[in-house]
């Protein structure tokens, strides 16, 4: 059926097949008298949204050891998902920023290990130079 469209048949992202601009039309009017519409918060409320969670996700990502540290980033990136699921499905409210916070948390987990890591060499320099200073007080 692709490709054999009429002039009144659109593609939509709803269906595989074209709708006729009739029931396009209709759609729309009968959202618009039904009140079944996505809703979107204020882009303040976005804002300071996304922002709270990356500064959640990064506080926690630079203190904690790093299997607690992911497990803390994608119980939290979990918990997002979900609420911006249930928040499209039965309150029809869309996240726009859920993105943003999902490419954040790859980041801040690939900062965080890296930062790990190099908390980890720098602690044991410091232990191999501390304990130098012993074994050579005892030759």
């Amino acid at each position: 059926g692709k490709g054999t469209m009429g002039k009144d048949e659109f593609q939509v992202p709803s269906s595989s097949n074209g709708m006729y601009g009739v029931e396009i039309h209709a759609t729309v009017v009968g959202n618009l008298i039904d009140r079944t519409w996505l809703r979107r918060f204020s882009e303040e409320t976005e804002q300071i949204l996304v922002c709270l969670s990356i500064f959640l996700i990064a506080s926690y990502a630079m203190r904690a050891p790093t299997p607690l540290t992911l497990g803390i980033i994608f119980t939290l990136v979990g918990c997002s998902l979900v609420a911006a699921y249930i928040g499209f499905a039965y309150y029809n409210f869309w996240t726009a920023g859920l993105g943003t916070v999902v490419t954040a948390t790859v980041f801040v987990a690939g900062l965080s290990i890296i930062y790990f890591f190099r908390r980890a060499e720098g602690y044991k320099r410091y232990l191999a130079k501390t304990f130098s200073f012993e074994r050579e007080k005892e030759l």
